[in-house]
């Protein structure tokens, strides 16, 4: 059997395509269907990374989502066999983090899974950009990686599962002010022992041309700038972008 962390590497690829109607279009093999049941919610940003296990061994993905879909259906077997196990990591802008674990019943892994998005308070964060990148209309922004990932998945390396959770434009003068989501009290964050990691922010400029940067703290040179999920984070940051 293949390590299953070998397949994970493929997270980065188009997951099912949805279709119309707001659901994913009909799967003729064995799938489970993920129903968000809040029709008022919200669901620009939605990300869904799941992972399969089974005899085939394992493989993970990313489920392609539209904001005005609110059911879709993910196949759960692979190369004609079916899978034992399914998880996934729902992470949705202004809401919760949903943990999704299943196993197979009587030999199958299908059904719908209802699925109710919590809201999530946020938190400031803010500074200046003291070296200038390349580039007009830069943008900031902050990527959560959920270091627990793997923990969760049950792998041992590949990608780490991570979302994209606020975005600003660089003034010009340099300042910038987010708001990021308050992970510091989001359940399946906390769940995790901090040892084990809880994720970090991390942040980048966009767009910048042709042109790749990282961000550094001013006194930390050399050292991307990656902030451990607190209760609250600094207000004063002085950045410095340095081309990779």
């Amino acid at each position: 059997m293949q390590r299953r962390s070998l397949f994970l590497a493929c997270l980065a690829a188009v997951g099912l395509a949805a279709g119309p109607g707001g659901s994913q279009n009909e799967s003729s093999g064995q799938a489970i269907r993920l129903r968000f049941t809040d029709r008022g919610a919200e669901l620009a940003g939605l990300s869904i990374q799941y992972f399969l296990g089974g005899p085939f061994g394992g493989f993970g993905n990313l489920v392609r989502t539209a904001p005005d879909v609110r059911e879709y259906i993910v196949e759960t077997s692979r190369e004609g066999q079916p899978a034992t196990m399914f998880k996934a990591i729902i992470y949705c802008p202004g809401k919760r983090i949903v943990l999704l674990t299943r196993s197979a019943v009587a030999g199958r892994l299908a059904g719908t899974v209802s699925i109710k998005l919590e809201a999530l308070e946020r938190v400031p964060l803010s500074g200046r950009l003291v070296s200038e990148a390349t580039g007009q209309d830069l943008n900031i922004e902050a990527l959560y990686q959920a270091d627990w990932a793997h923990s969760f998945f049950g792998i041992v390396d590949g990608p780490v599962a991570s979302f994209t959770v606020a975005t600003t434009k660089v003034a010009a003068d340099g300042t910038f002010a987010l708001e990021v989501p308050d992970f510091a009290h989001d359940p399946v964050v906390t769940s995790f022992d901090e040892r084990a990691g809880r994720g970090v922010l991390r942040f980048g400029i966009s767009p910048t041309g042709n042109i790749s940067y990282r961000l550094e703290e001013l006194q930390q040179a050399g050292r991307e700038m990656r902030l451990p999920i607190a209760t609250g984070y600094p207000r004063d940051l002085l950045l410095v972008a340095v081309s990779r």
